[in-house]
């Protein structure tokens, strides 16, 4: 996130005529009476019993690392992919109603950043939540439930802030996650706790937040109940197509490097790449300018990505890029499987 430096004075507002005054004193009023009311807004009584209920804690080689919820009476339960690795870390869950417990993971999307534990048996039903059968409008309150630097059976509210998924790059990980961006708090061991509506049915899982320079500016990443459905019906790890590229656009970049192109060029940016990734093994270098994946010309991330996840691993990609003093050409790009990539040690 860029802060302003324009040196640039700032001129004044003309006053408003006389007449207008009065409506919009009014409009103030009105707007600042919604606000009120959408800000005391409560959840009903009931959705935090019964999200404890629910609620997990996840474990692993017995450090707190996250939060998880049971899906499936039977003993499926789901948290974030990423609070329970590959390898050979010993996985166990907490329940405030039931205990501690070993679990198996039994599928993963780590495009989503969902995955999917299995409970042991046992002979009564385990309490579960289950999921909203739509998404939830722009503007809507969300509560999660989860442990928030290790405080235990927390629930925090937010607004849903985008009526469709898009996708967040991770720097360390260094791929994509599909999401939905929320305005509300996510601390660190809140991940893989159900994000629920008012009717306490889950519209999302905990995956991330967002940073600018370390600081937490406020927005959470959800994965899509949309993506835990899907697991579950699959119950097998996802295939996710990946060239390793972490994109920019180019309006983002600084003037300096906007000259080196020409005036009103709207393209992408490859602002990271992979080591030893698809992308760096075919040759594309970090700064290289796309403009186009096959004959689509692309401008936005989104697009890019969406183009990319609807491939299968194998296929070609053909990049067209630009670099500075050079004629434009084209870098044919094999697509990786992600699960594969990030499997690697």
């Amino acid at each position: 996130m860029r802060q302003s430096t324009d040196p640039r004075p700032v001129p004044r507002p003309r006053p408003a005529p006389q007449s207008a005054r009065p409506c919009a004193l009014l409009l103030a009023l009105a707007v600042g009476v919604l606000l009120v009311d959408t800000a005391s807004a409560a959840a009903p009584p009931e959705l935090y019993g019964r999200a404890v209920e629910a609620s997990l804690e996840i474990l692993t080689d017995d450090q707190l690392d996250g939060s998880g919820f049971v899906i499936d009476p039977s003993g499926i339960a789901v948290t974030a992919a990423h609070a329970v690795p590959d390898g050979s870390r010993r996985i166990e869950v907490r329940s405030p109603v039931w205990g501690r417990r070993p679990v198996q993971i039994i599928a993963r999307d780590v495009g989503h950043d969902v995955a999917l534990l299995k409970l042991p048996a046992r002979t009564e039903p385990y309490p579960a939540l289950s999921l909203a059968e739509r998404p939830s409008a722009v503007g809507s309150d969300v509560y999660l439930l989860g442990a928030p630097l290790f405080r235990h059976a927390v629930m925090l509210r937010a607004m849903v802030a985008r009526d469709t998924p898009t996708y967040e790059y991770l720097p360390d990980q260094q791929y994509y996650l599909r999401i939905v961006h929320l305005s509300g708090p996510s601390p660190v061991g809140t991940s893989g706790g159900p994000w629920m509506n008012a009717s306490g049915r889950v519209v999302g899982l905990q995956s991330g937040l967002m940073h600018d320079g370390g600081v937490a500016v406020g927005i959470a990443y959800m994965a899509p109940a949309a993506a835990i459905a899907r697991l579950l019906e699959t119950r097998r790890d996802a295939v996710t197509p990946t060239l390793r590229i972490g994109f920019e656009e180019l309006w983002e970049q600084s003037d300096g490097f906007r000259r080196r192109y020409p005036p009103q060029l709207e393209a992408l940016v490859a602002g990271r790449v992979t080591p030893g990734g698809p992308a760096a093994r075919a040759g594309l270098r970090p700064r290289d300018v796309i403009t186009h994946i096959g004959e689509r010309r692309v401008r936005m991330r989104d697009e890019i990505i969406e183009a990319i996840r609807a491939m299968r691993p194998g296929d070609p990609v053909d990049l067209r890029i630009l670099r500075p003093g050079e004629a434009p050409r084209v870098v044919r790009i094999a697509t990786a499987r992600l699960e594969t990539e990030v499997a690697r040690p």
